[in-house]
């Protein structure tokens, strides 16, 4: 598949460079069998956040004359410093601290960790890197130490640090005595084994290095001693040459792109084969909660539940959509609602569980679930570009015909009591379980699992 050519020019885009994506990376990454493996180039360390490197910032702090040094040389010279490895980890929590300051620079070092959310079929990640940012945006479970690593298998989507992390400084791997000892961890320690299983059984994405990256030198010395060349094919994303010798050493296929428009590009693909949804359903979605939230409003503004009872299922019906729509936000970082398959799964399950509160006469459950189906229906629709009227905001059980508005439920609100014949006993036994004697509350539905 051939991307058209990126015509701007600007240094966020310039390095979006045309790929073809290969029938072979398409079916490992969508089959659950592709990793991410991370490096700094993605993150705190991307030109585009701060002009100057973590390693120039240490260098200018460093007494020594040598020149060429590697990043862990140059940290074992600076920790030699009194307190200074107190001094290391003190400065790079100040580099966080101020790229989290502002919001733009945060945006532009999460750039990838946020495109990558949306994608759930890469569920595993490993990294060099110290910072917190794909447990923020990614929903993933941070691995550290060995014993972390008893809920591997329970842990959803999950992130192996391997040179440690910022929130557990004594984890942290930047010197060259520190290199040395992480080799052995990784060589015989439980770490290690769970490094070798994924290397030896899936596909390693590698994004966010070059080819002169000390940390990917030491890791591809690692992987070759103890793989015996028997690795898998991986995958090497970045902008920039890369001679053929150092991929074809490591066994490398060069993709030459910006690595967050390598993951921009594979969602694309499955847009277009009906895999994911595109991130724009976040978007509409989070305009259509703050629409219902003020039509919710609108509703027990004008009529109460103690005066006006059949409020209750229009209500609850506000409530289901509310819901459906604010859980798909708060589950944004981990792809659930990208997942084209599984919203359908879910949208059908609810199909069982109204028949069943049908049958108990609770028609508010019955509101609520239609509700909520209603905004897994929107959701699925404009995942694929097929949602063309407008959403129905309000709810009467019985009439087929969709309520759009406040005006469309007022005009039919006189004649309510024909539409609901039956089912006022069970909205009053309601009142009288939500309210006490007089008040005038608005009623609100919890979730129905």
């Amino acid at each position: 598949m051939n991307t058209a050519e990126n015509e701007c020019d600007c240094i966020f885009c310039k390095e979006e460079l045309p790929i073809e994506l290969t029938k072979t990376l398409i079916s490992e990454v969508f089959n659950n069998n592709a990793v991410i493996f991370a490096g700094a180039g993605i993150s705190t360390e991307n030109k585009n956040v701060l002009n100057y490197s973590f390693y120039e910032d240490i260098a200018s702090k460093c007494d020594s004359k040598e020149k060429n040094l590697s990043f862990p040389e140059l940290m074992e010279i600076y920790t030699q410093k009194p307190n200074g490895r107190i001094k290391l980890l003190s400065d790079f929590k100040d580099r966080i601290r101020y790229i989290r300051s502002f919001p733009e620079l945060y945006r532009i070092a999460t750039k990838f960790h946020c495109e990558l959310a949306t994608l759930p079929h890469i569920d595993t990640i490993i990294t060099t890197n110290w910072d917190t940012f794909f447990e923020e945006k990614c929903s993933c479970t941070p691995f550290v130490m060995s014993e972390d690593l008893a809920f591997w298998e329970s842990s959803g989507r999950k992130v192996l640090k391997i040179h440690g992390s910022i929130n557990n400084y004594g984890s942290i791997i930047a010197t060259t005595s520190d290199y040395d000892k992480c080799k052995d961890i990784l060589t015989s320690g439980l770490i290690g084994s769970v490094l070798k299983t994924i290397i030896a059984t899936k596909t390693i994405i590698y994004v966010g290095y070059s080819f002169r990256d000390d940390d990917l030198d030491y890791i591809f010395k690692f992987i070759q001693d103890e793989m015996r060349n028997l690795n898998r094919t991986s995958f090497f994303v970045t902008p920039h040459e890369t001679p053929k010798e150092f991929l074809n050493k490591y066994g490398m296929i060069h993709i030459c792109t910006d690595g967050t428009y390598f993951i921009s590009e594979l969602k694309k693909h499955a847009w277009r084969n009906k895999i994911l949804f595109p991130d724009s359903i976040y978007e509409i979605g989070n305009r259509l909660l703050s629409e219902m939230r003020i039509e919710h409003k609108r509703l027990h503004e004008h009529y109460n539940c103690y005066d006006n009872p059949e409020v209750i299922l229009c209500s609850s019906y506000q409530d289901g959509v509310i819901h459906a729509l604010e859980r798909m936000q708060s589950l944004r970082s981990t792809g659930e609602y990208s997942d084209q398959y599984k919203i359908n799964g879910v949208f059908n399950s609810y199909d069982s569980i109204r028949k069943e509160k049908l049958k108990q006469k609770r028609y508010e459950d019955v509101a609520y679930i239609d509700g909520y189906q209603n905004a897994l229906g929107f959701i699925l629709l404009i995942g694929n570009g097929n949602f063309k009227r407008p959403f129905p905001k309000y709810y009467i059980y019985g009439i087929k015909h969709d309520i759009i508005n406040f005006s469309d439920y007022k005009k039919i609100a006189p004649k309510i009591h024909e539409y609901y014949k039956g089912v006022y006993s069970r909205i009053k036994r309601l009142i009288r379980e939500h309210t006490k004697y007089g008040s005038k509350v608005e009623f609100h539905h919890r979730p129905i699992l």
